[in-house]
């Protein structure tokens, strides 16, 4: 026992040397560092190179590890296994497209939970089956391009990709230093955001909107300041802005108060109750076009009160479908 806890600890710490060492680590560096023979680290690559792609130079003889196949040992509590059941559960409702690696990972936690907590591990494997009926669907392409960013975010690679402007209405090249992936619930759609090589900003682009992504040899590293987090504070969504948040206030009628305050629609927002049951709610929004749809399915039951662009956008939005179903007013 004692013996196969000892090779245990050394297959983890091989595993971390080669993920810290990008240019690659000899098998006499390893059973140096690790006070073994050359013979036994060669055995150890041979059980580590199962699970893991481990690569060796013809020259150089340098054992370097694929960082994407590099298998992280955690533990995780069933509670904890739930919290990301349901992420993921979210985003394989929200976003319908085949991503096998999503698939994979939800069949490893049921598996792991089947024995202890079954209930659980059921509703884990049915949301992996999400990930694997929408294969007819024209998003097919999303875990592809997926694959291609993440190699990118873990190598510090750029990506270069085809980007339809709808502003412009032609594709365009793009170098892009990609810094994260964004799920957007409310479009159903993900969101690249990164550095913009050609346009040099930081943005966002939309999933569908690109294509042709390919890995290249640019290197970038992502600032320590950047928090996705913070990028999007002031958005309802996904929208950025250069300018300043604008303080957005709405009224909303007695009879879907308590709904309105039973969810946090922003981090921003703060209410008032008014004497006569209504209430009035304030949020400071990076772009409140974006809140449109949802003002929208609020009805007659939310008054715009400013900033007043808005409230005259949803003024001209009535007297457009007040003409759309005039026959049906008479």
């Amino acid at each position: 026992m004692k013996k196969a806890f000892i090779k245990s600890e050394r297959l983890n710490r091989i595993q971390l040397i080669l993920v810290n060492s990008p240019l690659g680590v000899t098998r006499t560096d390893l059973a140096k560092k690790l006070g073994v023979s050359r013979a036994t680290i060669t055995r150890d690559i041979a059980d580590l190179s199962i699970n893991c792609a481990i690569k060796e130079d013809e020259v150089s003889h340098k054992l370097t590890l694929d960082s994407l196949s590099f298998l992280s040992n955690m533990n995780l509590t069933a509670e904890e296994i739930e919290a990301l059941h349901l992420a993921t559960r979210l985003l394989g409702c929200k976003v319908r497209f085949n991503y096998p690696a999503a698939s994979s990972a939800l069949r490893k936690f049921g598996e792991a939970l089947k024995d202890y907590a079954l209930p659980v591990a059921r509703e884990i494997s049915n949301t992996a089956e999400l990930f694997e009926s929408h294969s007819s669907f024209n998003n097919n392409e999303y875990s592809e391009i997926i694959k291609t960013i993440t190699s990118g975010i873990v190598q510090g690679r750029s990506v270069s990709f085809d980007h339809y402007s709808r502003k412009d209405k032609k594709w365009k090249s793009h170098l892009f230093s990609c810094y994260c992936i964004e799920p957007y619930a409310e479009g159903n759609s993900l969101y690249l955001i990164g550095f913009d090589e050609d346009a040099g900003e930081l943005r966002e682009i939309k999933f569908e909107l690109i294509k042709n992504v390919c890995l290249t040899d640019k290197t970038y590293s992502i600032s320590d300041d950047f928090s996705a987090n913070e990028f999007f504070k002031h958005c309802w969504g996904i929208w950025t802005s250069v300018s300043s948040p604008v303080c957005v206030e709405l009224i909303f009628s007695a009879d879907v108060k308590e709904r309105v305050l039973q969810t946090e629609w922003h981090n921003s927002e703060s209410t008032e109750p008014l004497p006569d049951g209504r209430l009035r709610w304030f949020a400071n929004i990076a772009e409140p076009r974006e809140m449109l749809p949802w003002i929208r399915g609020w009805g007659s039951s939310v008054e715009v009160i400013k900033p007043e662009w808005l409230r005259s956008g949803i003024v001209a939005e009535v007297k457009k479908m007040n003409r759309l179903y005039a026959d049906d007013l008479c």
